[in-house]
């Protein structure tokens, strides 16, 4: 037969059994709840760096399309003053030949 001391210290056994179970079960529940706050902050901090970086993105595909344009205009200019070049040699050949061919 088992005594009531035995029965009162196997409870009691238990019972500080069951309090640390639960201490345990609050902390790794405290610890689980902080991992979740830091794991947000984290997302909220990679979602602006995300959004950031389509920020730049954009910026940098503006200033693309702008030396693209730009590039192209000096290009145009560059024929036009060729041109003018041309059209200046012409007249001034012709020149020089009504100035040598008058004398």
């Amino acid at each position: 037969m088992i005594n009531k001391s035995a029965l009162a210290a196997l409870g009691l056994v238990l019972v500080v059994g069951a309090c640390a179970s639960n201490d345990s079960v609050q902390q790794a529940q405290s610890s689980a709840d902080a991992a979740k706050a830091q794991a947000q902050a984290a997302q909220s901090a990679a979602n602006q760096a995300m959004q950031a970086a389509q920020q730049a993105n954009q910026a940098a595909q503006a200033a693309n399309q702008s030396a693209q344009t730009a590039a192209a205009k000096a290009d145009k200019a560059d024929q036009d003053v060729q041109a003018l070049s041309q059209k200046v040699d012409q007249a001034f050949q012709k020149s020089l030949r009504k100035s040598g061919s008058s004398s």
